[in-house]
């Protein structure tokens, strides 16, 4: 399976609709990047894996450790440059990034999406999918929301999601994610 990112320009962004975390302090925001992000960056609507007392690292696929959602405020590098895609946490970017742990119900607005290239071919073919079938988001170990048929989610999938399409206010297409089944978290 060849799993392809969806194209957007510089940084993936994240938008917030209605997620309990934001209420309840179910918030993370007191551990380092881990070495899983070495060479990348985190960028926002992520889906990371919280190794409490220890960091943040990419979802392992095997069920270690707590999943949350990245959505550490941006930082603004120059004025020039403004917009939540222009930014992403580095390890060693002087702040600690902040993840909300999710819960059925929550909703939020996302690029930070892939898929596998075998089943719905380019951009393109995803968005016809997202537009004519029920596409659900499932956590990726590259910390991408993977979408998936109702026929691919794991049964021991431990966050799912139903997804359908929006645009972020730039314009640019994304997806919308409820929050449906959570397990063992």
């Amino acid at each position: 399976m060849a799993v392809q990112k969806l194209t957007y320009t510089n940084n993936a962004v994240l938008e917030i609709n209605n997620c309990q975390f934001r209420r309840t302090g179910a918030i993370e925001a007191q551990l380092p990047l881990g070495s899983d992000f070495d060479a990348i960056n985190a960028e926002a609507g992520m889906i990371l894996r919280v190794v409490p007392g220890d960091s943040i690292m990419l979802p392992d696929g095997v069920g270690d450790g707590m999943l949350a959602l990245h959505y550490t405020t941006e930082k603004l590098y120059n004025q020039y440059e403004q917009g939540l895609n222009n930014w992403s946490c580095a390890q060693d970017g002087g702040f600690l990034p902040r993840l909300g742990y999710l819960q059925p119900g929550d909703k939020f607005t996302t690029n930070c999406i892939c898929y596998d290239a075998a089943t719905y071919t380019d951009d393109a073919g995803l968005k016809t999918a997202l537009n004519s079938a029920s596409l659900y988001a499932i956590p990726h170990t590259s910390g991408r929301w993977q979408l998936v048929s109702a026929a691919s989610v794991p049964a021991d999938a431990r966050l799912v999601g139903i997804a359908s399409p929006s645009d972020l206010p730039n314009g640019d297409f994304a997806v919308q994610i409820v929050i449906t089944a959570l397990k063992g978290l």
